[in-house]
């Protein structure tokens, strides 16, 4: 039996739909196992979503109607098949991108992922900001660096997560109405959440995101 046939069997016989190469490193040689693996994604069998995993091409990630459940779904079999115990949580939402953060605890983690229109970005819990269940009342023990990072964080301890409404909408039209042009970034639209939630309070917002803003003007 060819190469490619029995790595198509052995495929179709998994129930999983992330396959490492290391799970397929008995079945040939690893040059063999190179050129067949390029051939199963050329034929649409495979697709590589980061060096040395591949998943079963049963979606499309590069379309954005794809159901955000099945991406995360798949990103998370991926961390478990590297055996990582990971929280992966959507935190950000827009009409074009998303955004997982991969709680890595105290794993040192920086692989690349290709999941289409998904970003995935890593948060470790070593960040001192870590454990706190309410933000400081007093503003200047804020972060002045690394803001977008804490917001995340601290958004992620809450399982809070951005949708835009028709409040946002009616926002941004109001905005435009009075010849302002200001959008807000990923960060942004984060601390408008917490604060919908009662999670942060308005004077908290402002500093966090005069800090983020300004840190930002500076890089």
């Amino acid at each position: 039996m060819k190469v490619i046939d029995r790595l198509r069997r052995s495929i179709d016989r998994r129930h999983d739909e992330v396959i490492l190469r290391s799970e397929l490193a008995n079945l040939c040689s690893p040059s063999q196992l190179t050129n067949a693996l390029d051939t199963l994604i050329q034929e649409g069998t495979l697709m590589r979503v980061s060096s040395g995993v591949y998943a079963k091409a049963n979606m499309n990630l590069k379309d954005s109607e794809q159901p955000s459940s099945k991406v995360k779904d798949l990103a998370a079999e991926v961390f478990k098949k590297l055996g990582l115990n990971i929280e992966l949580t959507q935190t950000d939402v827009d009409s074009k991108r998303e955004v997982f953060v991969v709680d890595c605890g105290n794993h040192r983690l920086s692989r690349k992922f290709n999941l289409g229109y998904v970003t995935i970005e890593y948060s470790n819990s070593k960040n001192k900001f870590n454990f706190l269940t309410t933000l400081p009342e007093n503003l200047d023990e804020l972060p002045k660096k690394n803001v977008s990072e804490f917001v995340k964080r601290f958004a992620l301890s809450k399982h809070i997560q951005f949708k835009r409404s028709g409040l946002d909408d009616w926002a941004e039209a109001v905005t435009r109405a009075s010849g302002d042009d200001v959008k807000l970034d990923g960060t942004g639209k984060l601390l408008v959440t917490l604060k919908k939630k009662h999670l942060i309070n308005g004077r908290q917002m402002a500093r966090l995101m005069t800090n983020h803003l300004r840190e930002h003007q500076s890089v």
